[in-house]
């Protein structure tokens, strides 16, 4: 089966608070579904919570039953509501009814409903990682410069023309760095920033699980995600009111321009006065 929008946005809710950290996840999960659960196993305990959330329930849902009459998932949620108060324990009793998985040991397609999730997340969520300073390769500094791009990421923005930009530079130079100063000062009122979850595929099942708002959507490393640019471009050729800015190494901004031109049939910026390369 596959669960809508607002069913998964809850579940996602419901369970973070829980799975943050990555080194709470194998516990609490231990805790919820007992030690000798093999699906434990077949989960993988790394990555952003948005990014590990969708692949445990869809672990989940593979596995089914972890005894008979106990499905993981209903067991998971029954552990989380003795842990939660009152209000949480309410949004629980409503999802239960709606989590119906015995359809989903029958069929070769166990995780046909995490199609449902969306593959954007915002940029708090996008950055979580690249900002905890124990980590040898982080963003937990502040950026110094750089204020004529980000200016030029702005102007982007505000522009009623431009609806791909281009930001191209090589390995290290400072694009996702620059990026994230762009989400920490973003004001746009009119628009809503997201940012394409890596590792997560963006299909024609899921790219639709955007706010109704205008949005402006950051793809890094876009040179590594030819398969999604090509679904993403087809939304922005259909909705005008969706932009578009794709990192990339230098190698690969000219193709990208050529991509981006011809599926979505729109004008793109210039990417010269982005060019962290030079």
């Amino acid at each position: 089966m596959k669960l809508d929008a607002n069913t998964i946005n809850e579940l996602m809710e419901v369970f973070r608070p829980f799975l943050e950290d990555e080194r709470s996840r194998h516990p609490f999960l231990v805790l919820a579904l007992g030690n000798d659960a093999p699906v434990l196993q077949h989960i993988t305990w790394s990555g952003s919570v948005a990014k590990f959330i969708p692949q445990m329930l869809c672990r989940l849902a593979e596995y089914g039953e972890i005894e008979p009459g106990r499905q993981a998932l209903r067991t998971l949620l029954q552990y989380v509501r003795s842990q939660v108060g009152v209000d949480v324990q309410q949004r629980i009793d409503k999802l239960r009814p709606l989590i119906d998985l015995r359809s989903s040991t029958s069929t070769p397609n166990a995780c046909l409903f995490i199609l449902g999730f969306s593959p954007f997340v915002s940029p708090g969520d996008f950055f979580r990682e690249w900002l905890n300073s124990d980590k040898p390769f982080n963003h937990a500094w502040s950026l110094v410069g750089r204020t004529n791009y980000l200016q030029s990421l702005n102007e982007f923005v505000e522009s009623t023309q431009q609806r791909i930009a281009i930001l191209p530079g090589r390995g290290g130079i400072g694009k996702t760095k620059l990026l994230h100063a762009f989400a920490e000062q973003f004001n746009h009122s009119e628009f809503i920033l997201r940012f394409a979850e890596q590792g997560v595929t963006i299909t024609t099942e899921n790219v639709g699980n955007l706010p109704a708002n205008p949005c402006v959507i950051v793809v890094n490393d876009a040179h590594q995600r030819e398969r999604d640019l090509s679904v993403l471009l087809a939304l922005v050729r259909q909705h005008p009111t969706i932009k578009l800015i794709l990192s990339s190494r230098p190698y690969a901004a000219d193709y990208l321009q050529v991509l981006s031109g011809k599926q979505a049939s729109i004008p793109v910026s210039s990417n010269d006065w982005m060019n962290l390369g030079n």
